[in-house]
């Protein structure tokens, strides 16, 4: 069985993978998106957990974390702040964060 995964998470997995949780956040987004079933339906919600996380704990344009940023083809509007509450994009993110403040 072959595996599918969105085009964000293809984007983002190498410069994530240099990161110190790199591995543990690949494992945690690859399993959301496997539960959706559907790759195109999970990359908003990919990118917008990683937008989310990266925000927060970025350490600036020398961080993976802000690379994988870059990556990625999100790009929020002036009154975005968060994943909405809620979302697949806000589980996701809550995931990330976890796995970040280890």
């Amino acid at each position: 069985m072959s595996r599918t995964y969105s085009d964000t998470l293809r984007r983002i997995a190498g410069e994530l993978s240099r990161h110190r949780h790199g591995p543990d956040m690949l494992r945690t987004i690859a399993a959301s998106e496997r539960c959706t079933g559907d790759p195109d339906a999970s990359a908003w919600d990919t990118a917008e957990a990683l937008q989310y996380a990266a925000l927060l704990f970025s350490a600036g344009q020398a961080c993976p974390l802000y690379s994988a940023l870059c990556r990625s083809r999100f790009r929020p509007g002036p009154f975005w702040r968060r994943p909405e509450r809620g979302s697949e994009g806000s589980r996701l993110a809550a995931d990330l964060i976890r796995i970040l403040r280890r």
